[in-house]
C-alpha cells in the first residue's frame, strides 16, 4: 500500500516506499533479508514503471516529465509533503 501511495510522487516516491520496507527487513531478518526487499522491490518498482503502467496510461494524459517535476517542487513548496502527494492529479486535471 506505501508503495502504491508514494509511487504518485514523481522521482523521490520510490525511496520514500523503499525506506520503510528496508528498514524493517533489516532490523528482523539482518542484511541479507534487507537486500532481497530492496532487490525485490526494484524489480516489481521497475516492472510496473516500465511495463504495466504505460500500457493503461498511454499518451492519453500528455504530461511532461519537466512539468510534472516543476510542478512537483512548486506545489511542494506551497503544500508540503501532501503537495507533493497530490501534485500530478493537480497537474492532469488542468
Amino acid at each position: 500500500m506505501l508503495a502504491f501511495i508514494t509511487n504518485f510522487i514523481p522521482n523521490v516516491g520510490f525511496v520514500i516506499g523503499l525506506v520503510p520496507p528496508a528498514l524493517v527487513a533489516l532490523l528482523t531478518g539482518g542484511w541479507q533479508l534487507a537486500l532481497a526487499v530492496v532487490v525485490v522491490y526494484c524489480v516489481l518498482n521497475m516492472v510496473v514503471q516500465s511495463l504495466i503502467q504505460p500500457r493503461f496510461v498511454g499518451d492519453s494524459v500528455g504530461l511532461s516529465a519537466t512539468a510534472t517535476f516543476v510542478a512537483l517542487l512548486f506545489w511542494a513548496w506551497v503544500l508540503g509533503p501532501l503537495g507533493a502527494l497530490l501534485t500530478p492529479p493537480v497537474r492532469q486535471s488542468q
